[in-house]
This record gives C-alpha cells, structure tokens and sequence, in this order.
C-alpha cells in the first residue's frame, strides 16, 4: 500500500506544471511575472542597479502602471537599454495586481546586428535555443525584405521576443511577456 501512494504521489509531482508550483521564470532584476506593485517596488529598491536609477510612475487610472528606467545595463551583457519599462496590471481574470511585461528599448548607433547577436547569445545562455533561427533562410528573406530579425522563446509562463529593426530608425527590443492571464474556468457556463 505505502508503495503504491509512493507511486501515486510522484507520477503527481511529475505532472503538475511548474508555473502551478509557484515557480517562475527568471527575469531580470530579481523580477517575476506576477508580482503584485508592492512586490516589484521592493526588486527595484533590492537591485544594486535599478535602485541607482530614478523612476518614472506612469498610473493609467486602468489598473495599469508602468515603471520606466533611462539608460539601464541588461544584466549578462555589456549593453546598455535607452530605456526599460515594467508593467504591472489588472488584465487578468481575477482583476488583480501582477507583473506582466518587462521591456528593453535599444537605439544602437551602429552595430546593431552584432548587439543583436550579443543578446542573442545571452538570453539563449539563459533560457536555451529560441523557437526558430533568427538567421534561417526564411528569416533571412524577411532581414532582407523589411530590415528585420527576430528570435523568440515561449516557456511555461511567459514569452520572451528579441527584434531587430532596421527600417528608418535602427531599434531592439526585448520583451517579457507573461502566458498566464486568464483562467479556463472563466469558460464555463
């Protein structure tokens, strides 16, 4: 009997998704999506550098507030964002406070597709290969085309998405993005 609730108890272990134990993808700054405003004011004022660097509040009287930071380093590389923005918000079922995007903007002057490749590599170090190859045969059709490359990941809770843009005015982005919004139930009836 004790062998079987052995059994029973770890085929449970192995089945219940991460992201229902609590635990979160790693972000940047000691952020999780999720966090409630509280929570992610005390990660900026807890990392050596979002703490040195004013903050901007933007409340949208929506149950949206948006966090920006000016001239912030992305940790793991040695490039620097224009700007990174944190956004807690109610856009869920429960209408409730959580974090659930974090975005790096990037105006390179030159050099934009070696900085690319340097993000690249990094995010990849972190969160393994991205779903498809930015450099493919078909990407590199889009690149020239539009100016473009993307690279993204898709894990239990959330999306990340690397892009580059050429066209105009040179830009990269990197997005968090969380997947767990909305509760199935919501679909009963």
């Amino acid at each position: 009997m004790m062998k079987k609730t052995l059994a029973l108890v770890l085929v449970l272990a192995l089945l219940i998704p991460a992201a229902a134990l609590g635990e979160a993808s790693t972000l940047p700054f000691g952020l999780k999506i999720g966090m409630t405003k509280d929570e992610a004011k005390a990660a900026f004022d807890a990392d050596a550098t979002l703490s040195a660097i004013n903050r901007d509040k933007e409340d949208y009287d929506n149950g949206t507030v948006e966090y920006s930071f000016e001239d912030v380093a992305i940790p793991g590389t040695d490039v620097t964002a224009d700007s990174f923005s944190v956004q807690v918000d109610q856009n869920n079922s429960t209408k409730t406070d959580k974090l659930t995007t974090l975005s790096f903007d990037i105006s390179p002057t030159d050099q934009s597709i070696a900085m690319f490749r340097k993000l690249l590599a990094a995010i990849t170090a972190t969160y393994g290969a991205p779903e498809s190859d930015p450099f493919g045969t078909e990407a590199v059709d889009t690149y020239v085309e539009w100016g473009t490359l993307d690279a993204s990941w898709a894990l239990p809770d959330m999306r990340i998405s690397l892009s580059l843009n050429r066209m105009y005015e040179e830009s990269i982005t990197v997005q968090y993005t969380s997947r767990l919004n909305y509760d199935k139930a919501d679909l009963a009836e």
